[in-house]
């Protein structure tokens, strides 16, 4: 049904009801003051107390409060980071103290970290001591082809002082990679470093185990190239070494190159090392290398030729 609109008609203005009677408020009433106070209903609005003060002396104590917090978040973060670094124990190994450069200083490595890194004893009419590493825990092991030629006896010493009788599974002579066997299936393997997070400049440790006493010896150095070219003197060439140059020469004809943190970066060769530069194969193309000579016996190598 429509609206009719005579209600309305005549209607004249209504004022409306007195502001403490109504539910709303028109924004000119806005600024009187508080209800329910007759003598400041009558006072014309004005700034408050507080929008008179100075916003200098809120703004210090604003800039105070920051520093403060950012002071306490640093001094949290220092505690928590020192507590972190100081988590796990070290094994110290000392350097000879007749090396070279006459150094008798300590380097650290972190605890358990040689553990897969084992020595070898080769007999050839003499007795050669080189170093190893234990790839897999069913006990095959990489070290240097070089230093198995000619081998008439093979022995291995573990980390716990056990000694095994070694197989040579295969050698490869343009890698210097060869591999040997031992009985067992729970040996502990060796921890492998990211050879792509390796920095020129960077620092690395030489492990080997020299002569025939047990004593493993550690040298610290810096490398130089990460995939350096190794010129060998029959006019071949090794690619993608990784250099370092040590703070003494090393005794031994293999070793194993570390990362700072102990973990295996390389294997040293002792091909055409000069001074204290020495050159180790990456672990990754090393382990590729490994893995072909216990599938097969020996491993592939791809050649362009024209």
């Amino acid at each position: 049904m429509p609206f009719s609109d005579e209600s309305d008609d005549g209607v004249g203005f209504t004022p409306p009801l007195p502001a403490d009677d109504r539910l709303w408020r028109h924004p000119s009433e806005m600024a009187a003051a508080r209800p329910g106070s007759e003598e400041s209903s009558s006072v014309p609005p004005g700034p408050s107390p507080a929008s008179g003060r100075p916003r200098g002396r809120s703004m210090s104590f604003a800039s105070a409060a920051l520093v403060a917090g950012i002071a306490l978040t640093l001094g949290t973060l220092a505690v928590v980071g020192t507590l972190m670094g100081n988590s796990g124990p070290s094994d110290r190994f000392a350097v000879d103290p007749n090396a070279p450069t006459g150094e008798s200083a300590l380097t650290e490595l972190p605890a358990g970290a040689t553990d897969g890194i084992v020595r070898i004893s080769v007999s050839h009419g003499t007795t050669d001591t080189v170093a190893g590493i234990m790839v897999l825990a069913n006990g095959h092991i990489i070290t240097s082809a070089d230093a198995l030629a000619g081998a008439e006896r093979v022995l291995v010493t573990t980390s716990d002082g056990s000694v095994f009788t070694a197989v040579i599974v295969g050698v490869d002579s343009v890698t210097d990679i060869g591999v040997l066997d031992i009985e067992g299936n729970a040996h502990p393997t060796i921890p492998v470093a990211n050879t792509a997070d390796l920095t020129e400049s960077g620092t690395t440790l030489v492990v080997e185990h020299n002569g025939a006493d047990q004593a493993m010896a550690v040298t610290a150095g810096n490398i130089n190239n990460i995939a350096a070219p190794l010129e060998l003197p029959d006019g071949t060439t090794m690619h993608g070494m990784i250099s370092s140059t040590l703070t003494r020469i090393p005794q031994s004809g293999a070793s194993v190159l570390c990362s700072s943190t102990g973990s295996v970066a390389g294997l040293v060769t002792n091909r055409n090392r000069s001074d204290r530069t020495v050159y180790a194969t990456p672990i990754t193309y090393a382990l590729h290398i490994a893995r072909e000579i216990i599938a097969a016996g020996t491993a592939r190598h791809a050649w362009i030729g024209v």
